[in-house]
């Protein structure tokens, strides 16, 4: 019975001790870091639509080979490091529209000789890089057409969605990433003409 007794009143005294704290409230804890700005919130990715004129590509000097740089505010340092910047040239076949990811290459044969054209896409902070280089032994062709590019960025926070899917197989990455959902706040089309 003394034991009884002993185990209640310790029990009472512990449940007295640790529901009946009150006192004045204590400081604020620190305050936690920013998230992402958005424009009606952030979907972490932008596609953007670029439109390239043919006369826009400049000459390097080197042989063979024009470039173009894009600004591209959006390509941040945070999404070079830690996100993904993808890029597709549009083809229109048989009337169909389907994007290729670059890098491009075409083999051309002409007159007996078989060559190649590139198109390459680098990016960094700020800017995308698009780069044409054609092989031609005597006679380097310049980009003769306008051409059309999707580019997805996507913010650290969205990259996840991509780990085990085909960034060459535009379908698959439009699928997973629901591009065709995708607001109009968070497109953009740009010209080349506009620099």
């Amino acid at each position: 019975m003394k034991k009884i007794t002993m185990l209640l009143s310790l029990s009472l005294a512990f449940i007295l001790t640790f529901s009946a704290c009150e006192g004045p409230m204590g400081p604020s804890g620190p305050r936690g870091l920013d998230g992402m700005d958005g424009t009606g919130g952030n979907t972490g990715m932008k596609t953007v639509f670029f439109n390239m004129a043919m006369q826009d590509w400049t000459p390097t000097g080197d042989k063979g080979r024009w470039f173009y740089s894009l600004q591209m505010p959006e390509v941040t340092q945070d999404v070079v490091d830690n996100g993904a910047v993808l890029c597709y040239r549009r083809n229109i076949i048989n009337g169909i529209e389907t994007f290729e990811a670059m890098p491009v290459t075409t083999l051309i044969e002409e007159n007996g000789v078989l060559f190649s054209n590139e198109i390459w896409y680098s990016h960094y902070n700020g800017y995308i890089d698009f780069d044409w280089w054609d092989s031609h032994p005597t006679e380097p062709l310049s980009p003769g057409y306008d051409m059309y590019f999707k580019i997805v960025i996507l913010y650290p926070m969205y990259a996840y969605k991509l780990k085990n899917v085909d960034v060459n197989d535009y379908q698959a990455v439009s699928k997973a990433l629901e591009l065709d959902k995708l607001s109009p706040d968070f497109q953009t089309k740009i010209d080349s003409k506009v620099k």
